[in-house]
Parts: C-alpha cells; sequence; structure tokens
C-alpha cells in the first residue's frame, strides 16, 4: 500500500503526498539535461532538504511551476517534509548512491 499524507496549504489548498512508485522513480533517475533554475528548490537545499523538486512534484502531483509560484517557503517546506516522509527510501537511496552510482549522483544534484 503507498503512503500518503494530505496537507491543506494556504496558497494550495488541500494536497495528497504520496508515495512514489518504483516505475516513477525509475523515470527521475533515466531524466537528463538543463534544467531551470527554481528558487524554491535552492531554498529547500539551503534549508537541508534533499529531494529534488521533480520528486517532490511528482509525489505531490503538482508541477515544479506551481511549486516555485505563489507559495510561501514555509508551506513548501510542509510539502517537503511530508514528501520525504512517505518516500524514505528514495531520500536513502539518495543519500547513500550519490557517491557511486551516477544517476542517483545527477538526481541529487539537481536539487
Amino acid at each position: 500500500m503507498r503512503k500518503e499524507k494530505k496537507l491543506n496549504i494556504d496558497s494550495l489548498g488541500e494536497i495528497t503526498v504520496r508515495e512514489l512508485t518504483v516505475a516513477q522513480v525509475t523515470g527521475l533517475m533515466e531524466q537528463e539535461g538543463e534544467r531551470p533554475f527554481y528558487a524554491i528548490e535552492a531554498m529547500m537545499v539551503a534549508d537541508g532538504k534533499r529531494l529534488p523538486l521533480e520528486a517532490v512534484a511528482l509525489s505531490c502531483g503538482l508541477n515544479a511551476d506551481r511549486l516555485n509560484g505563489d507559495i510561501a517557503p514555509s508551506d513548501a517546506a510542509l510539502i517537503w517534509d511530508a514528501a520525504t516522509e512517505v518516500n524514505p527510501f528514495l531520500s536513502r537511496l539518495l543519500e547513500r548512491f550519490s557517491p557511486i552510482l551516477p544517476s542517483a549522483g545527477q538526481l541529487a544534484q539537481k536539487s
């Protein structure tokens, strides 16, 4: 059973953050190429969050631009924390395998 957590965010309403499937994680790790700068992601990294924006967006069903839009950083932190909570395997994968698995390192560097 996939983990999920419901949040009520003032600027977004109620959202459900879900655990990613193995296929979704594989898709994230296969992404390559340049990507735009997202201020919200930089803020979350500065706050010690590990999951990249793409993983958080996929987990909560919102696109990256929406998460980078009119949202308070404190609300974004709640979403990042929930995404990390329901995706512990992805968090550990990024932490442990970034040095040795190129795709994990690339995904971790995106954040």
